[in-house]
């Protein structure tokens, strides 16, 4: 929810880590298990992904606050909740997991 996203015509879709989650085929089977609704993609596709590292990027304003100790980041995870323009940017970084293969 940031306006670099709103005002850019090529940023068509908002992504957020969570979503990955549903290319999971651990997440799939404990989800089945449990009974939840999560559109299990990882089954549907034949896929499995996990996630292996996740950054936000804070928008330059939020960072000036945090070095002049203005706010700390426990606040500033809060704020990227509740406010738009906190978070500039999300770089997720997956894992893809094959299963092993038996070789004849």
């Amino acid at each position: 929810r940031h306006d670099h996203f709103l005002t850019d015509p090529t940023h068509v879709r908002p992504i957020l880590p969570d979503q990955f989650t549903l290319f999971s085929k651990s997440a799939n089977l404990e989800w089945a298990q449990q009974g939840y609704a999560n559109t299990p993609l990882g089954e549907f596709l034949d896929v499995d992904f996990e996630i292996a590292e996740t950054n936000w990027i804070a928008d330059e304003k939020w960072v000036g606050k945090i070095r002049k100790g203005e706010i700390d980041e426990g606040e500033l995870a809060n704020l990227a909740i509740h406010q738009n323009n906190v978070v500039r940017e999300i770089k997720i970084t997956l894992k893809v997991l094959k299963p092993n293969s038996i070789r004849s």
